[in-house]
């Protein structure tokens, strides 16, 4: 979570950067309003966004004097974290709940 809120305000610190730089003193307001919606989407886009580099390594030549046979590995058994579900079930609900009361008040105000 934090990696991802690094990544995304670096990404939009330099955007903004650009704009402040470039484009605050232009006259076409469409693109900038364009440009400015653009990298609030792209700055939260960029961290999901991975770059893989894929290394061959040569893989030397078996021979039948050269074979050897490893031994079988262990079984690794991941346990599930209860406690982290129900922290995050709990924000869910809690996060619905204020959501639907904040929907509920914007009606209000709107009759």
């Amino acid at each position: 979570m934090t990696d991802f809120l690094i990544k995304s305000t670096l990404s939009l610190v330099v955007l903004l950067g650009v704009y402040h730089l470039l484009l605050e003193k232009e006259k076409m307001h469409r693109f900038n309003r364009f440009y400015l919606l653009f990298a609030l989407v792209f700055s939260m886009v960029i961290p999901f966004i991975t770059i893989e580099v894929v290394q061959e390594i040569a893989q030397p030549a078996v021979t039948p004097g050269n074979i050897q046979i490893l031994p079988a590995t262990a079984v690794v058994v991941e346990e599930t974290n209860y406690v982290a579900i129900a922290l995050w079930g709990l924000y869910g609900l809690v996060t619905f709940i204020l959501a639907f009361r904040f929907m509920r008040n914007v009606v209000q105000i709107s009759k």
